[in-house]
């Protein structure tokens, strides 16, 4: 449950535990009233983006072939480290990666690699880290003839070449330190 602070014209998420010491007592639909009949504190369901709501997979049964784009939009919490978006070439744990993607804050980086038969690639880094927290961000991984391009807030960041065959792929992965808004495979 998240408490919101009701004033004229104005409605702000507010922290709890200093508040009331038994906070298990909140529920959706609460209204607290203060000693200012024009302050209130109403609680309400978590929105959407509060929710952790990763990690995330979404299924590819048919793979993804040249041509494809797969879109993630959302947003980098105010103390995130890192995120990551897999596609993977099975749905049970430890399968293949055709494309870790992994911005990396805590290191002011973003990585690209593989893993196949339980061993990583080489590392390959992008110039530069194109994510700011507290910020939104939107990336479009395409399947090129040659690899995956990245593109993020509409530029093209890092293309990095198949290692194994984008057919493979069955499913794509989000998680880590992120809010996740949109998965959006055309």
């Amino acid at each position: 449950v998240s408490v919101f602070l009701c004033t004229p014209g104005s409605l702000s998420r507010v922290s709890v535990p200093f508040l009331l010491s038994d906070s298990a007592a909140l529920h959706p639909g609460h209204v607290l009233h203060t000693a200012d009949p024009l302050v209130s504190l109403l609680c309400l369901p978590d929105p959407l983006w509060l929710l952790q709501n990763v990690p995330h997979k979404t299924s590819l049964p048919e793979g993804i072939r040249v041509g494809t784009v797969l879109r993630i939009r959302g947003l980098v919490p105010d103390k995130a480290g890192r995120f990551y978006v897999n596609l993977l070439c099975g749905e049970e744990p430890g399968s293949d990666a055709a494309l870790h993607f992994n911005p990396r804050l805590d290191e002011s980086t973003v990585v690209f690699n593989t893993l196949e038969r339980g061993t990583w690639g080489a590392e390959e880094r992008g110039s530069g880290i194109p994510f700011q927290r507290g910020q939104p961000f939107d990336v479009l991984l395409i399947a090129t003839e040659e690899g995956f391009k990245a593109v993020i807030a509409d530029s093209e960041y890092h293309h990095f070449r198949y290692r194994i065959p984008p057919g493979r792929v069955r499913a794509l992965e989000v998680g880590g330190d992120l809010q996740l808004e949109l998965v959006k495979i055309f």
